[in-house]
């Protein structure tokens, strides 16, 4: 080995220093981490979400048929239409009541399912979970075709069944019956979308702490009041999410709608989203589309969705205000 050239003392070292970074740009970096992290996530929405939502704006306040670049500007005429357009009024009171029914009914039988399920010392409750839930890994568009078919009162077996077991003389038309078509559509609604809520409820079931239980047994409390005075009060906010995702889930509704009944018959099943498609891609409507009020049409409805949603949130930041004062 060759001896060093500095005896006495140790070689220097061939490492180049960095100097430090200063305070300042220190503190600038820090700061700016977060905004370079959701940069991407940004960027995905601007042009996903953002744009699309400002473009859909801007081609409600034109009347064109998507055919070439010809295009009038008619300011709120197309918002105009829609706000007197009985049909447009029919479409929105359909999907209110699609997702009132199919929030109050699906919550609690979801509810009561989770609570049941929920008991430790009930066998083959995973595969109950697991057959409940499998509707839901199910696209509604397939949904909605297999339900048609097994409904079709010539080929369907559910008419075939019924007859054959002497419910009924004669085959049932169920989706061509404006009595009876949104009650099917409510209830595969419900069967369609039961796990979602059913998963959610029992993972808050799962969170409250069984001391809760064992004090209300040692109160005397029996099992339904148990449910009644710890269950209900614990399980509260979740509730509030699952009522949330439901009524969201609810008044977006459209693939199964259009495959089962095309909004018929005469319109007695016609939800917002299928109202806006057939404006969109001119079914029914005349022989060129009508993209221009369609946007309208659909922008409307998302105004009025949003709405719903900052009034429900504000009735639950009141309901929380007021428990917080009254404890």
């Amino acid at each position: 080995m060759a001896a060093s050239r500095y005896p006495g003392s140790a070689a220097p070292s061939t490492k180049s220093i960095s100097a430090p970074l200063s305070p300042r740009l220190s503190t600038r970096l820090a700061s700016s981490q977060p905004y370079l992290l959701a940069a991407p996530a940004l960027a995905l929405m601007t042009l996903f979400l953002f744009y699309p939502l400002v473009e859909n704006l801007r081609i409600s306040l034109y009347d064109w048929n998507t055919l070439g670049d010809a295009k009038s500007f008619v300011g709120l005429a197309n918002f105009a239409h829609v706000l007197t357009d009985r049909f447009f009024w029919s479409a929105v009171g359909h999907t209110l009541w699609f997702a009132g029914a199919t929030v109050t009914i699906g919550m609690t039988v979801a509810f009561i399912f989770a609570v049941w399920l929920n008991n430790p010392r009930m066998r083959g409750r995973g595969i109950l979970r697991t057959l409940i839930f499998m509707p839901v890994v199910t696209s509604a568009a397939i949904v909605g075709i297999v339900i048609g078919k097994l409904l079709n009162p010539v080929f369907g077996p559910v008419s075939q069944i019924l007859m054959d077991l002497h419910v009924t003389q004669q085959p049932i038309d169920w989706l061509s019956d404006d009595h009876t078509v949104m009650w099917v559509l409510i209830a595969v609604g419900v069967w369609h979308g039961l796990g979602v809520g059913l998963v959610i409820l029992t993972a808050g079931l799962q969170s409250i702490p069984s001391d809760l239980y064992d004090a209300a047994a040692v109160d005397g409390a029996s099992g339904m009041q148990s449910h009644i005075h710890v269950t209900l009060p614990m399980m509260r906010p979740v509730l509030a999410t699952v009522f949330l995702l439901s009524i969201l889930g609810g008044v977006a509704v459209f693939d199964l709608v259009f495959t089962l009944t095309g909004g018929g018959p005469f319109f007695a099943s016609d939800v917002v989203g299928t109202y806006v498609y057939r404006y969109a891609f001119g079914l029914g409507v005349g022989e060129s589309t009508q993209i221009g009020y369609a946007s309208a049409a659909g922008l409307f409805m998302g105004i009025l969705i949003l709405a719903l949603t900052l009034i429900y949130l504000g009735v639950q930041r009141w309901s929380q205000n007021r428990e917080e004062m009254t404890s």
